[in-house]
């Protein structure tokens, strides 16, 4: 009998519906459940709540063109390369109000590069790259953890504002 309450409660949990006039979604379908792009930006109170979200949905695939999709374009098909999901926090940070930019991180005369987001939440600098939060003191500290991740030598990398020229964004 306590097995089948214990059933009821989780089967009714899992089926009520936030009401949209409300904008809350319930504890037990943010804890155990998928949420939608528009649940993420809902819940999240913060960058690294997004980066979260978007760490645990997106997988890394990389493609062979470099061009950026549209954050729910990323968020939908779950997955996408580092401009993808550099593309997917920022969308996600500036909807709530969050200071993010995307940064592209090259070392000098090598063609590979890194898109990594970088902002500022409650006094507090901080980065993503592929979803992966952690604060940092400057964007030199941001360059040191990227050339160390790629294995690039840390003295001759660059940092570059994103420009929306240099990249596409494909809509899909």
């Amino acid at each position: 009998m306590r097995f089948l309450q214990i059933l009821f409660l989780i089967v009714t949990l899992s089926n009520i519906s936030f009401a949209e006039e409300t904008n809350k979604v319930s504890w037990f379908h943010k804890t155990f459940q998928k949420l939608t792009y528009k649940e993420v930006i809902k819940v999240s109170d913060s960058p690294k709540d997004i980066c979260f979200y978007v760490r645990n949905r997106v997988q890394y695939k990389e493609d062979l063109e470099d061009y950026m999709k549209e954050a729910i374009v990323t968020w939908n098909s779950k997955a996408g390369d580092c401009e993808d999901f550099a593309n997917c926090v920022v969308t996600m940070c500036k909807s709530k109000g969050f200071k993010a930019e995307i940064k592209t991180l090259f070392e000098e005369n090598n063609y590979t590069g890194h898109a990594i987001v970088v902002g500022e939440f409650n006094g507090k600098r901080w980065m993503s790259s592929n979803g992966n939060f952690q604060y940092i003191d400057n964007n030199q500290e941001a360059q040191r953890i990227i050339a160390r991740d790629m294995g690039w030598d840390r003295n001759k990398i660059v940092m570059q504002e994103y420009h929306p020229s240099i990249v596409n964004i494909a809509k899909e």
